[in-house]
């Protein structure tokens, strides 16, 4: 990771040095339905992921996402946007879940300068992995439960999430927020609901 100094054009590489993925499930322990807010092309449960520091390292790409910096300095300079349409509500009725990885590195928000790009469109915004500190982490979830509007919707399967494909509006929100050992812990369950 760049130390602060003048960058040079090997500091838009990725760390090559990763941690293991972390497996995170939401359950809803509670009796009645929960809705929770969604973020992101993958329309992932809306997170916070904050360290000692209070710096949030929960990212998820949106609509416009940077491309990754390493495909820029081979000369892959393709930007854009992809239409990944609305962000939906996601319901979890009781004992339902949605589980989601948590990457094992965290993604650096960078500049590519004109004298690092290789071609024309390579200069830029651009994201590198970077390994990620080993510490504790609070996972914050927000549930809501309270549902107005059509607030209903088939899972694909028991016991899963499913995502609202009308606009509705969510009332009575609950956060719950779990410390997570990192890179020791990689499997954690937020109870949500109850």
């Amino acid at each position: 990771m760049p130390t602060g100094g003048p960058l040079m054009c090997a500091d838009f590489l990725s760390d090559q040095d990763f941690n293991e993925m972390v497996s995170i499930t939401i359950t809803n322990a509670g009796d009645t339905p929960v809705w929770l807010e969604s973020v992101g092309c993958a329309k992932l449960p809306a997170l916070q992921i904050t360290d000692a520091k209070g710096l949030d390292h929960y990212f998820v790409e949106g609509d416009c996402a940077a491309p990754l910096c390493d495909e820029l300095l081979q000369g892959v300079c393709e930007r854009g946007c992809e239409d990944c349409g609305g962000l939906p509500k996601l319901r979890l009725d009781p004992g339902a879940r949605f589980a989601l990885n948590w990457a094992g590195a965290d993604a650096e928000v960078m500049q590519m300068p004109a004298e690092c790009a290789p071609g024309e469109g390579c200069a830029g915004e651009c994201v590198a992995a970077r390994t990620r500190p080993a510490g504790v982490y609070d996972i914050t979830v927000t549930a809501f439960h309270g549902c107005l509007g059509a607030c209903e919707c088939e899972p694909p399967s028991p016991g899963s999430h499913c995502k609202l494909t009308d606009a509705v509006v969510l009332s009575e929100p609950q956060t719950r927020s779990e410390p997570l050992s990192f890179p020791d812990t990689v499997d954690i369950e937020i109870l949500i609901g109850g």
